[in-house]
């Protein structure tokens, strides 16, 4: 009788270790729940009786182990976000070209050619009249310069008083400013301001003195008008021939 109560409470004792090494089981991740309930109750009831010589006990065992539902690891993945870059082509402007200018080529002026001086004239000998009631023919002195056609001429050559007589043969005013008198030995002289009317003359005296009206002076020294056949010229200012004169003609060789 007390081996069958041994061997109950040996059964019993291993239960409770069965229970015991489902709890100290090692958890996983996550949250398990483990429940283990054992309970054994064992109940021993001894029975002596006096009336009978040989006692006979009574053992109930009664063992109920209660195992909870194992818990299952549950593993949530989170899903990562993946940024990808993407490349953007910016366009680059090209510049334009600029057109340069092309220099404008400056005509070079043409120079104006100057009139040559015309020669000297020579001096043909005077003929001797004869004596016969003819009027011999009046002499001109050959290679006189012909001048151009023009309103100022010389009317008179005086070569003892040293002066020309100039004369506005146009039928308009003429502004002597610029008219050049050209004198045989290389002596010049320029006129300043002076209006001559149409018609009207004007005396240069080759030596000094002061202007007043039509007397007008090239200021010179010593005399510039010989006897010698000199030749006096006139120019316009840009250096044309208007008329000419020589000391020994009795008249003008203008051509206007």
């Amino acid at each position: 009788m007390q081996r069958r109560s041994a061997i109950v409470v040996a059964l019993a004792i291993c239960a409770v270790f069965a229970g015991c090494s489902q709890l100290a089981a090692p958890v996983d991740e996550g949250t398990p729940t483990a429940t283990t309930e054992s309970t054994a109750p064992i109940t021993a009831s001894p029975t002596d009786t006096s009336q009978s010589a040989e006692a006979t006990p009574t053992a109930t065992e009664t063992a109920s182990a209660t195992t909870a539902a194992t818990p299952t690891r549950t593993t949530t993945t989170t899903p990562t976000a993946t940024v990808t870059a993407t490349a953007t082509a910016t366009a680059t402007a090209i510049p334009t070209a600029t057109a340069t200018p092309t220099p404008t080529a400056t005509p070079t002026p043409t120079p104006t050619p100057t009139p040559e001086r015309p020669p000297t004239a020579t001096p043909t000998p005077s003929t001797t009249a004869t004596s016969t009631a003819s009027t011999p023919p009046s002499t001109t002195a050959s290679g006189s310069p012909t001048p151009q056609s023009a309103q100022l001429t010389i009317t008179r050559l005086d070569a003892e008083n040293e002066t020309v007589v100039f004369r506005n043969a146009g039928n308009r005013s003429l502004d002597l400013d610029g008219y050049v008198v050209d004198f045989d030995d290389g002596q010049q002289h320029t006129f300043s301001r002076y209006v001559l009317r149409p018609g009207e003359t004007v005396t240069l005296n080759t030596g000094r003195g002061d202007n007043t009206g039509a007397e007008r002076y090239a200021g010179f020294f010593y005399p510039v008008i010989n006897d010698a056949s000199d030749t006096v010229l006139v120019e316009t200012p840009g250096g044309r021939i208007v008329d000419a004169r020589q000391v020994s003609a009795e008249t003008s060789t203008s051509g206007g």
